[in-house]
């Protein structure tokens, strides 16, 4: 739970008003968040469900809004909040205003039933788009939720093998296969429909293997070593880029980027 106080003193008034003039989540969750020195005001606390699905966190004071992370086998990985002190009427507005398709943001008062949307477990292997041989220590990415953001994702075994649960049921999903930061191999994205069912879903995901390139940014007067960022971009008619589209992938939105270090030096698989 992420324990919150209402800004400017206000109160519930004050953040309900918000919430009318305008009908984006992150956007007032974003006001309400740098509005409070985090490390005194923010605690974590967790709780599980008993047998008939009921839990309870005591202790928050009012005028508060608790952001919970309800995480199962079986649900959507998904954000609720709940308001302490006033009673209030269910509330649910889109994450983003101008993308309401990106999911709902929930406020209930602080005694409340809430329904959980279902998932679907997504079963696989891993493994080299070339050898097929199967990698270990990869990150299987399912998107993110809440904010701050919380990362549905899952890490594969020394066989490759991975079980991801906590995706949204629907069309348009994302599996992203992230390496591990020492092995030279390409990030990028599967596109995929994930429909209801009880049998888990089968996707075995493959990734690319590229080549290290290193250097060093130093600067053009002194020669001293210079923090930066390293980015590159791939041409539509590239031969590698070709490959990955016709295997169902897409590069990973910001699988070039890396910082140089201390002295200056830098590595990114290409």
């Amino acid at each position: 739970g992420l324990q919150s106080l209402i800004p400017g003193g206000a109160g519930i008034a004050a953040w309900r008003n918000a919430i009318e003039d305008r009908r984006d989540g992150m956007a007032i969750q974003r006001k309400y968040f740098s509005e409070v020195s985090l490390p005194p005001f923010l605690s974590k606390r967790e709780a599980v469900t008993d047998a008939n699905g009921r839990f309870e966190m005591k202790e928050f004071g009012p005028d508060r809004i608790v952001a919970l992370l309800l995480e199962s086998p079986t649900i959507e990985s998904q954000e609720i909040c709940f308001v302490s002190g006033n009673k209030i009427d269910p509330i649910s507005v889109p994450w983003y205003e101008n993308a309401p398709e990106l999911g709902t943001l929930h406020y209930f008062p602080n005694q409340s039933d809430c329904v959980a949307a279902p998932t679907r477990p997504i079963v696989g292997v891993v493994s080299d788009l070339d050898t097929g041989k199967p990698l270990s220590g990869f990150r299987v990415l399912g998107g993110t939720v809440g904010n701050p953001m919380h990362s549905v994702e899952a890490t594969t075994d020394s066989e490759g093998r991975f079980r991801l649960t906590g995706v949204p049921i629907g069309k348009g999903q994302n599996l992203s296969i992230l390496p591990p930061k020492d092995q030279p191999y390409i990030a990028v994205d599967r596109p995929f429909d994930l429909v209801q069912d009880d049998e888990p879903l089968t996707m075995n995901l493959q990734a690319p293997r590229g080549t290290w390139v290193e250097g060093k940014v130093v600067h053009q007067q002194t020669m001293k070593a210079v923090g930066a960022t390293i980015s590159y971009f791939v041409f539509e008619k590239n031969d590698g880029y070709q490959r990955i589209r016709k295997n169902g992938l897409n590069l990973h939105g910001d699988m070039s980027g890396v910082q140089t270090n201390a002295d200056g030096r830098f590595r990114v698989a290409v």
